[in-house]
């Protein structure tokens, strides 16, 4: 299995949905947000990051437990989201973090997008669609 991953930063209002139907046709992708039971899916597809790629920057690959740790720890703004298939099957995932800790960087985000590189560019389309719909404004982002 191989994966594909892309971090952005920007500063925009973040609308939140628990369902999104994201790529038209039998291969469709639903944007919803993470739950404890995912934590494996993704876990997968980061460690295959750590190990393989140098896109994280992580040395160690995560334990389930520290996955789960991640999940429950982003919420609102920066919950986390997966794309899954029809049979309900994480096939990415994706979360905002904070940028920098000063005044400045406070509506600024790091967007991280992790996919299953065998579904490429199908799948990072899920998991990005939502970012057309979404328009800057001059002050903070909406959770």
């Amino acid at each position: 299995m191989s994966f594909l991953t892309f971090s952005l930063l920007f500063a925009v209002p973040i609308p939140v949905r628990t369902t999104v139907a994201c790529v038209p046709g039998p291969a469709a992708f639903h944007i919803r947000q993470a739950r404890d039971d995912d934590a494996e899916a993704i876990r997968t597809i980061y460690n295959h990051e750590v190990e393989f790629e140098t896109s994280t920057f992580d040395l160690v690959p995560r334990t389930l437990e520290a996955q789960r740790q991640w999940i429950a720890a982003r919420s609102g703004a920066f919950s986390a989201i997966v794309a899954v298939d029809s049979t309900d099957t994480v096939v990415g995932f994706g979360a905002l973090s904070e940028y920098k800790d000063r005044a400045a960087y406070k509506t600024t985000v790091e967007d991280s997008v992790y996919v299953n590189r065998s579904l490429g560019r199908t799948a990072s389309v899920a998991c990005c669609s939502r970012r057309s719909s979404i328009r800057p404004r001059r002050r903070g982002f909406t959770a």
